[in-house]
């Protein structure tokens, strides 16, 4: 009898400790992004817009962008003081980025080509006029690269639904 109970005793500790190590390993593994991932992600994306009949352009520095309404007046050049209304995300569409967290002011506002943006939001925002609105799809290489920032993976392409409210000439 007492060999039963050590025995149990036993198969009881075994069982618990393999229960917890068990649970110990459940993490879920991250694997990293890679550069083929996104241009996979991308292709499929953009693919999906041409199906849907959106006219995507090209910018010289490799930015997509959709042109979605046509503004007035003069472009943004550096120094101007601008205010746009903004939605990122991802393209599965989840958002990482508004402008429209602010309850009481939608618009973010900033000086052109002098507070840091990334290259590809740049290249976009010389493009729109006051009033204008356009999609931006901007590769990785025209934002965060390889590396993970805040929310934002590395090698994703970023979206970015961009309205110029205002330009403010200085």
């Amino acid at each position: 009898m007492k060999t039963l109970i050590q025995l149990l005793k036993t198969f009881l500790f075994i069982t618990i400790v393999l229960f917890i190590s068990s649970c110990l390993d459940d993490k879920e593994t991250v694997v990293p992004r890679t550069e083929a991932d996104e241009l996979q992600e991308l292709n499929t994306f953009l693919l999906q817009l041409e199906a849907e009949d959106y006219d995507i352009d090209t910018t010289a520095l490799g930015l997509y962008y959709i042109n979605i309404k046509d503004g007035t007046g003069p472009v943004p050049v550096a120094g101007d003081s601008i205010s746009i209304k903004y939605i990122g995300y991802f393209t599965d569409g989840a958002i990482f980025d508004s402008s429209y967290k602010s309850a009481t002011d939608t618009t973010y506002n900033f000086r052109y080509k002098v507070s840091r943006m990334v290259e590809g939001f740049e290249d976009g925002l010389s493009l729109m006029n006051k009033g204008s609105e356009i999609t931006m799809i901007i590769r990785s290489s025209l934002g965060y690269g390889p590396y993970d920032y805040y929310t934002i993976p590395g090698y994703s392409t970023i979206i970015f639904d961009v309205e110029l409210v205002e330009i403010f000439e200085d």
